[in-house]
């Protein structure tokens, strides 16, 4: 798989692409897309243009459909905002990695070291608020969506006894971040 060169290149290809990207991207639930329809309806008969975007990682064939690699799919559905997946474990790790920064932060004597951990710091909170939200949205969604579209009483069951965990542990996470905030309050004013 070769890598885009720069952020003009990758910028480049999805500009010109968009329109199998869109496809791509809101059949993600349900891929439908062959190589023969792609070039038909999105890229001009020009399999080069098909070649160049499987080379590069930005789609990927699975089982005989197109689909947007994961990286892709991930990035999308991060800016958008539309994730249906919850994802404690991001949080856990921020929430690891600014023990750490702090750690650091607390452990440096140089104040350009200290402004270097102290904005890693900042940037992680602001990682983990979002992702925290992030999650709340996505869980509220899929309960409601289990809830509405779901007809099998006990497979909606199973998935709201799923997402209820998974609620438990975005709560877990939440207290967690709140008491290391608490624990750490006095290294913000030193």
């Amino acid at each position: 798989m070769n890598a885009f060169s720069d952020i003009d290149s990758l910028l480049r290809v999805i500009s010109r692409e968009k329109d199998i990207l869109r496809f791509l991207f809101v059949s993600r639930k349900a891929p439908s897309l062959r190589a023969e329809q792609a070039l038909e309806h999105f890229l001009s008969q020009d399999s080069r243009r098909l070649d160049y975007l499987l080379e590069h990682g930005v789609i990927r064939e699975a089982d005989g459909l197109l689909v947007l690699e994961d990286t892709y799919l991930r990035f999308f559905e991060e800016v958008l905002e539309v994730n249906e997946e919850i994802n404690v474990l991001s949080v856990k790790q921020h929430i690891d990695a600014l023990n750490e920064n702090i750690e650091l932060w607390l452990t440096v004597g140089s104040d350009a070291r200290k402004h270097r951990y102290m904005g890693e710091i900042l940037r992680i909170l602001r990682s983990i608020a979002l992702s925290t939200h992030r999650n709340v949205i996505d869980l509220k969604r899929a309960i409601d969506s289990t809830y509405k579209n779901e007809r099998d009483y006990a497979v909606k069951r199973k998935r709201l006894e799923n997402l209820d965990r998974k609620r438990a542990d975005i709560a877990l996470l939440i207290k967690e971040a709140e008491k290391l905030f608490d624990e750490r309050q006095l290294w913000m004013s030193i």
